[in-house]
């Protein structure tokens, strides 16, 4: 089985290297939308599985079907990704203990991917913010600058969504103020315009 789904995924990588709206028109249904999430998450945890695949599998296939699903009214987000999918998604892919394992590509990849969740499924993570945040702050002080802005977007996106204790966005808000990285600039200004938004609901308004 476990063959057959890194077969399956690596013909999906090789259309989607050419054909970037595969998932899109492709993968209309529901049932085959979860089953790709569900064949992924295998592949993801097999250790036997290049890095370059699961890069690709999360790059070009799962992260652009999902923001395509949030973003179609007719479909309802926790039909899709539902509370096993979830589960597994962090006792796997998302467990820091998996983190050495990982390479920083794929790091990133599984940031954006969560930063996406946490958007669209709050009140289904709610239960794993713990999880969640760890996650991500484990990657603020990566040396990989793109894997740390992504980070930052990340934190952003959880503290728009879910409460947050004022001296951690404080900290955050002040660490991106403070980027100065010419090649951050762009992923900085994306955490911000999520970040400062919520700073009015979030903060005290002494602070």
């Amino acid at each position: 089985f476990q063959a057959a789904s890194e077969g399956l995924l690596e013909g999906c990588s090789a259309l989607l290297q050419t054909r970037r709206d595969f998932a899109v028109f492709f993968l209309r249904t529901t049932p085959c939308r979860r089953q790709v999430q569900k064949l992924t998450l295998n592949v993801l945890a097999d250790q036997g599985v290049t890095m370059d695949l699961k890069v690709h599998a999360l790059e070009l296939l799962v992260t652009p079907m999902l923001a395509a699903t949030f973003a179609d009214p007719r479909l309802r987000n926790a039909d899709v990704v539902d509370g096993d999918i979830v589960a597994h998604l962090m006792r796997t892919a998302l467990d820091v203990a998996a983190l050495p394992r990982y390479s920083e590509a794929l790091r990133i990849e599984l940031l954006k991917l969560a930063t996406l969740l946490i958007e669209h499924l709050g009140r289904e993570l709610v239960e794993h913010r713990k999880e969640l945040i760890k996650f991500a702050w484990n990657h603020l002080k990566s040396d990989d600058s793109t894997s740390k802005q992504w980070a930052y977007i990340n934190v952003c996106r959880f503290i728009e969504v879910y409460e947050t204790p004022p001296k951690i966005i404080l900290q955050v808000y002040v660490a991106l103020l403070r980027t100065f990285q010419p090649e951050s600039r762009e992923l900085v200004r994306a955490a911000l315009d999520v970040l400062v938004p919520a700073l009015p609901k979030r903060l005290p308004a002494h602070d």
